[in-house]
């Protein structure tokens, strides 16, 4: 195979990462011949074992098949909310979000601006097919929160996969802002990306977002000890959610029904 040329186009460059991908997969399965069989089955979450391997290749590599780039696909929409890409005055809103105790109750508790504009700067840097988009109130608040979808950074029985996840500031609680945001994730990630399946966590006694995860659709699929936390810590037992591409079908639901 020829070296791939300083400032090739895009297609070129996320074909050579799915041709990487494809040579990773044969290494890891002792080198059988392990192709996957259709559009679908290039981000199927399952079938890979517990070490990562290269999510983002595969969905870019999907998308180059599909003959897009991630500026094509925009971002998920939703009715009363609009999901965009972060801007620099989101900062000081995410920061004031972040140091609130009830907030960040069941995610280890406040953090300092540092922490919170690290967080900001990572989430922006790892954009791509998946992503945690900013979530304005048009006529309210130009930054409530975030939502998304990401790939967890640990490995877990049920890794690699893809998580929809939400964050919004208090004040904007109890109005079914985080649903509906988290529902057009859902959306964007089996219809636009051609995902196979999503799943949430979060804390056992976080009623809250439990609630979320069951009016968007999905299902409790057990518990598990998040391994980034130390053992015995107030904040291991996790419960787990899910939903696949049939399901979300089969269910989704009007906004006015969240």
């Amino acid at each position: 195979m020829g070296r791939l040329q300083r400032g090739g186009s895009a297609h070129q460059k996320v074909a050579f990462q799915g041709v990487a991908w494809i040579l990773l997969v044969l290494r890891e399965r002792g080198g059988r011949r392990v192709f996957p069989e259709g559009l679908a089955a290039r981000v199927r979450l399952a079938g890979f074992g517990r070490r990562r391997v290269g999510l983002r290749f595969r969905l870019s590599f999907c998308l180059a098949e599909m003959g897009r780039d991630n500026r094509e696909i925009g971002s998920p929409t939703a009715d009363r909310l609009v999901l965009r890409p972060w801007r620099d005055e989101d900062l000081v809103p995410f920061s004031a979000l972040n140091a609130d105790p009830e907030v960040m109750r069941w995610l280890g508790g406040p953090q300092p601006a540092e922490r919170s504009d690290a967080l900001a700067d990572r989430i922006r840097r790892e954009m791509g097919p998946l992503g945690l988009w900013a979530v304005e109130l048009p006529g309210a608040s130009p930054f409530i929160g975030f939502v998304g979808l990401q790939e967890p950074g640990f490995d877990a029985d049920f890794t690699p996969c893809v998580e929809v996840g939400w964050r919004l500031a208090r004040a904007y609680w109890g109005f079914g802002y985080a649903s509906e945001a988290a529902m057009a994730s859902l959306d964007y990630g089996f219809e636009i990306i051609g995902l196979d399946e999503v799943v949430s966590f979060t804390v056992v006694q976080n009623v809250r977002s439990r609630r979320v995860m069951e009016r968007i659709g999905m299902r409790e699929a057990g518990e598990f000890d998040h391994p980034s936390l130390p053992r015995g810590h107030e904040l291991e037992r996790h419960v787990l959610y899910r939903i696949d591409r049939g399901d979300w079908r089969r269910w989704r639901p009007a906004p006015n029904d969240l």
